[in-house]
């Protein structure tokens, strides 16, 4: 059984923010012909937690590719994978208020170290968890899914856990430290079949003119497809913003932001 973690305890009594927002998978545009034919996104191995795991964000895009020189390879450009609330957050196997493969590599200091962040922030796999630190640090899930904390928030003189979280959210970590920090992030140990809990995928235009790709989400996923330009020389960690901006759009059309 997991131990409760201090973290954890702190947000006893916290009110969830409603309502439950998507849960969403990001990775490269490259993998979408595989994932079209096996209608599966399934656990890789990770070596910080030794087990395959499923990475999933709560309301909010995570990934950001290493690669930093300017592609023409459009197959490097992010893809999100959006599922519908009250699906696959029923069944997860931690969760983190912010995105462990950041604090790993110490851009939380010195506010949180790497051991703190995975042992002293661990969360309960319930999504009433991630309710709770949207409630408790941003209030709204609008001001979660902009990044945007309370401007201030008493806590109790024995909290240093939360204060530590909230400095970090704040103006914290190091300069290349981005909003990552804060970006509630779900595990999974189970694949995901695309055919049930899908709500849509954030993709690159061209990947629609594919025809087996375009087949899987229209007819198999019955997702709704959300796309975005490219423009060759871009660096792929740029188009973050445009899918943000499609993420966003999306979740105050169907009103879980307002």
């Amino acid at each position: 059984m997991m131990r409760t973690s201090a973290f954890a305890k702190s947000l006893d009594g916290s009110a969830p923010a409603k309502p439950e927002l998507p849960l969403i998978h990001t990775t490269k545009s490259r993998r979408l012909a595989t994932i079209a034919e096996s209608g599966i996104l399934s656990p890789q191995p990770c070596p910080i937690f030794e087990e395959p795991i499923l990475y999933l964000f709560y309301g909010r895009p995570s990934y950001r590719d290493t690669n930093s020189l300017p592609q023409k390879d459009i197959s490097l450009c992010p893809v999100c994978f959006i599922f519908r609330p009250e699906t696959v957050s029923k069944n997860l196997a931690r969760i983190y208020p912010f995105d462990t493969g950041a604090s790993t590599g110490e851009m939380y200091k010195p506010e949180i170290s790497p051991d703190e962040a995975l042992q002293k922030y661990v969360l309960p796999p319930s999504i009433l968890s991630a309710q709770q630190v949207i409630e408790k640090f941003f209030d709204t899930n609008r001001q979660y899914v902009f990044v945007t904390p309370k401007e201030s928030i008493e806590f109790a003189r024995d909290d240093e856990i939360s204060k530590k979280y909230y400095q970090l959210i704040t103006d914290g970590g190091t300069p290349e430290c981005d909003d990552r920090k804060s970006a509630i992030e779900c595990q999974s140990l189970e694949a995901l079949n695309l055919n049930t809990d899908l709500m849509a995928v954030i993709m690159p235009l061209p990947f629609l003119d594919d025809d087996r790709i375009k087949t899987a989400l229209l007819h198999e996923w019955r997702a709704h497809p959300l796309t975005y330009e490219t423009i060759n020389g871009t660096r792929p960690s740029e188009y973050h913003v445009k899918v943000r901006d499609c993420l966003n759009i999306y979740l105050k059309n169907w009103g879980m932001i307002k």
